[in-house]
């Protein structure tokens, strides 16, 4: 049914007709196509994921390489260098001592003094039993009683030692190798109205730590010792062993400090040996004995 605009139509004696159309604009084609073109042609900056690695480059990572490689090398070689050189080194330093160690030991081996002997490397030694017999004049535990017994023996002249062991005091008055010889002495002190009693002493075998040197010449002065005692009764003691031993080096103090006691008796004993008595031996002994108990103490 079409519509006719002439048509009208009272209602309520108003007179009405079909309401006027509004008019709509269309898009033309083309401007759409316009449209579209212009949003095609502005510029979005397009968005990428960005990597967290940063990129390699081969070049770099190829220099690297070859630092790590040299310096490897470099070190292998330096090695290998200081190495050799050590190992020369040494076999010199061996070859050296070696031949030292021989010129000494034919050095030394004429004058009976041994090569090993040093300051730094003492080793523990076995010193020998010295035995004799003394001529007792009595056993004190009081100063007192010591002085007073002293003091009679000084009054005929007779020359006494004191010898401490075990707490006690032991007054000696003479010394000999041999028992029967002990027993001529002790009775002519018997005839003096001093009673004496002949004992057998000794120092026991005794454990030292002592260089070669110090050892050797310990052994040396107890034989000595020991071979001149005899010869104190007839007074023909030869002080020349007596004066080479002493003209030695020694090397720890407690020796050198035995020697500067030691060394008026054997000068006398050089000198004038004649002059020398049992006595002059048993102070010897006692000086010897306190020289053991240094090296333990």
């Amino acid at each position: 049914m079409k519509k006719n605009p002439n048509l009208k139509i009272k209602v309520n004696g108003k007179q009405s007709g079909y309401p006027k159309q509004k008019k709509y604009q269309k898009l033309s084609t083309s401007s759409f196509e316009k449209t579209k073109k212009d949003k095609k042609r502005m510029n979005y900056p397009s968005i990428k994921k960005q990597s967290t690695k940063p990129p390699r480059n081969k070049k770099q990572f190829s220099t690297g390489k070859k630092r790590i490689a040299f310096a490897s090398l470099s070190a292998i070689i330096i090695g290998s260098l200081m190495g050799l050189i050590m190992l020369n080194m040494f076999g010199t330093l061996h070859e050296e001592q070696e031949y030292e160690t021989n010129q000494v030991s034919k050095t030394n081996t004429s004058k009976n003094v041994p090569v090993e002997g040093s300051s730094t490397d003492k080793q523990k030694h076995i010193l020998p039993t010295i035995t004799a017999f003394v001529l007792q004049g009595g056993v004190f535990s009081e100063q007192a009683n010591l002085d007073e017994m002293t003091a009679l023996f000084k009054q005929v002249g007779q020359e006494t030692l004191t010898w401490k062991r075990d707490q006690v005091t032991y007054l000696f008055v003479g010394l000999a190798h041999d028992e029967k010889i002990a027993n001529t002495l002790a009775s002519k002190m018997n005839d003096k109205s001093l009673e004496t009693y002949v004992k057998e002493w000794s120092t026991p075998e005794t454990e030292v730590s002592l260089s070669s040197i110090d050892y050797k010449w310990l052994t040396n002065f107890q034989q000595l010792w020991n071979q001149a005692l005899p010869s104190v009764q007839n007074k023909t003691i030869d002080g020349k062993q007596w004066k080479e031993l002493y003209g030695n080096q020694v090397e720890s103090e407690e020796m050198k400090s035995f020697i500067k006691q030691t060394s008026p008796i054997i000068e006398k004993l050089i000198s004038k040996p004649g002059d020398i008595t049992d006595m002059h031996f048993l102070k010897l002994w006692l000086e010897y004995e306190k020289l053991l108990h240094s090296f333990k103490s």
